[in-house]
């Protein structure tokens, strides 16, 4: 990378930061979909839930037990967006090859998925979009970022 300035190196930075959080989500969503396509549905009985979330957005750590499609009766812990109370039933996916990964099934995590979708899609693209500015534009005087330059004041001071 002969004669970059700080401002493409950046640039380079946040179009490879954007890269890594697209390829990032690309993964935890395949996983999710994965697990989705290979769960197996059962119905599960809430143990107990506690809140652990804290302020602006509760997630709750719930207890459930459910009888796998082996017949043995399995008890794990799920993280859910909506409080269940001890004795209530629930619909979950749980592995067949590890029946205690499991989870809750919900349109709100859906809708919880989607946002973090969201989320994650504005950062990649605006550090896509400010990456590729600051490596393609060029910024400054185009006499300080030539390394052979001797006269750092005038391009500290702007060039007065």
């Amino acid at each position: 990378m002969a004669n970059w300035t700080d401002g493409q190196l950046f640039g380079l930075i946040l179009v490879v930061l954007a890269v890594f959080l697209f390829l990032v989500f690309l993964m935890t969503r395949w996983l999710a979909l994965r697990f989705r396509a290979r769960g197996v549905p059962a119905t599960a009985t809430v143990g107990s839930s506690r809140d652990f979330g804290g302020e602006g957005g509760s997630l709750y750590r719930t207890e459930v037990y459910f009888v796998d499609e082996s017949g043995n009766t399995v008890e794990t812990k799920l993280t859910l967006t909506v409080r269940h109370f001890e004795g209530q039933q629930i619909d979950i996916l749980y592995d067949p090859d590890s029946p205690k990964k499991a989870q809750g099934l919900s349109d709100r995590a859906e809708k919880g998925l989607l946002s973090l979708g969201c989320f994650v899609w504005t950062f990649v693209l605006v550090f896509l979009v400010s990456g590729l500015l600051l490596m393609l534009v060029p910024f400054g005087d185009p006499i300080c970022n030539d390394p052979t330059f001797r006269d750092m004041d005038f391009c500290l001071t702007g060039g007065q």
